[in-house]
């Protein structure tokens, strides 16, 4: 599928959820409902190392400027008592990106033995439902605390392979063939808090920022290992916490509209966890994961409309 169909696909499904909401406030419920769609620019890292019998670092990998465009989608219900209802999706394409592959012989990663480079691709796929209750603590200011449960995916792809240690033949060079994939899962309940305050008419600023406590779940299909079990290779588990916040400037453009642009920053580890490696011959051999760390950042516009 190329990156235009994707695209599209993601527009349609967006609009689809859209219109969907939309027909069933006008049908069904009796508040007000704010829907909006917009598109975002975003910037991934995500890296992770497992230890071996003697050693603290055996592998890792690195994924690195993973440049992302996505479209994202939200409704929020707003319910009596000044309860709101919030429901969040994001959906993106990695158009550019790096991977490394580092293996160890000595502690804290002294004596490579191998190094293998690659272009970072793949998907990602978010969404979240939060409940909240509206303080109004003065007429400009108002603060929302809320909870939820969020969901987050990275589909990521190593291509176009190039071995950099060992640096001599036949080693040292490109290789044809590599089509790694590493499929993650966070998820879990959060709580969060935001901040608005109205800077003029039409101006409002919001601050949000949202603390998780996830499951990490990854598995993988490392293609060219042949002693490695495919299309499952290994899985990863582990706990972790996530932080994250973001900055909104709204402009209200008329009675119905709101032009919005958004940044966002997002910072997650999990704690050592377990990584299961499936071999060919049957067996499966556990090792120590170490942390799994993955940074975000992203800016974008939205069109907010309010029914």
């Amino acid at each position: 599928m190329n990156k235009n169909h994707t695209k599209a696909c993601l527009l349609i499904s967006s609009l689809t959820l859209i219109s969907s909401i939309n027909a069933f406030a006008q049908s069904s419920l009796l508040v007000p409902i704010d829907v909006s769609l917009g598109l975002s620019e975003r910037q991934d890292s995500l890296n992770w190392s497992i230890a071996g019998s003697n050693v603290n670092i055996l592998s890792e990998l690195e994924w690195s400027q993973l440049h992302i465009r996505q479209i994202q989608a939200n409704a929020t219900v707003h319910l009596p008592q000044h309860l709101n209802l919030a429901i969040d999706i994001q959906r993106g394409s990695i158009y550019s990106g790096k991977n490394t592959d580092s293996d160890y012989n000595g502690n804290n990663r002294t004596l490579p033995f191998s190094r293998a480079t690659g272009k970072g691709g793949g998907k990602v796929n978010d969404w979240s439902i939060g409940l909240g209750k509206e303080f109004i603590v003065a007429q400009t200011i108002h603060i929302t605390p809320s909870i939820g449960w969020s969901q987050h995916q990275q589909n990521l792809t190593m291509t176009q392979g190039l071995q950099i240690i060992p640096d001599e033949a036949p080693y040292y060079g490109a290789f044809s063939g590599l089509n790694n994939s590493y499929n993650t899962q966070w998820q879990g309940m959060w709580l969060g808090i935001t901040g608005q305050i109205a800077l003029a008419r039409q101006l409002t600023l919001s601050t949000n920022i949202r603390y998780h406590k996830t499951d990490y779940t990854a598995a993988a299909n490392w293609n060219l290992r042949n002693e490695f079990m495919h299309p499952l290779s290994f899985e990863h588990y582990a706990k972790g916490l996530g932080r994250d916040a973001a900055v909104t400037i709204s402009y209200l453009a008329s009675a119905r509209t709101t032009l919005q642009f958004l940044m966002q920053y997002q910072k997650w580890q999990t704690s050592i966890g377990q990584d299961n490696t499936y071999f060919l011959t049957g067996t499966t051999l556990t090792y120590v994961l170490n942390h799994v760390n993955w940074r975000s950042q992203s800016y974008g516009l939205s069109l907010l409309y309010k029914f």
